[in-house]
């Protein structure tokens, strides 16, 4: 997983005082597809593994869901440009 890759990226930009519109869409991009890596990953673990279905608790579940629901809220956002 690209978690400290992706959280170096974000701070990188998030320090930088003047940031062009093209370096926020570029990385916004970089950041999601981050997202999206992981979660397919994680739908692969669970669709894999049946007893991993069952190890996740009622509130794992959720934040899945969740955290699903965010990344198309934000990929759509990022297609319409908005």
């Amino acid at each position: 997983m690209y978690r400290k890759i992706a959280r170096k990226q974000y701070l990188n930009i998030a320090k930088k005082k003047n940031k062009s519109k093209r370096d926020i869409r570029r990385d916004i991009r970089q950041q999601l597809q981050y997202v999206k890596r992981d979660l397919k990953y994680i739908n692969w673990l669970i669709e894999s593994y049946a007893t991993f279905k069952g190890t996740l608790k009622r509130k794992e579940w959720r934040l899945i869901q969740v955290i699903h629901e965010m990344y198309r809220q934000q990929a759509e956002r990022y297609k319409k440009r908005e």
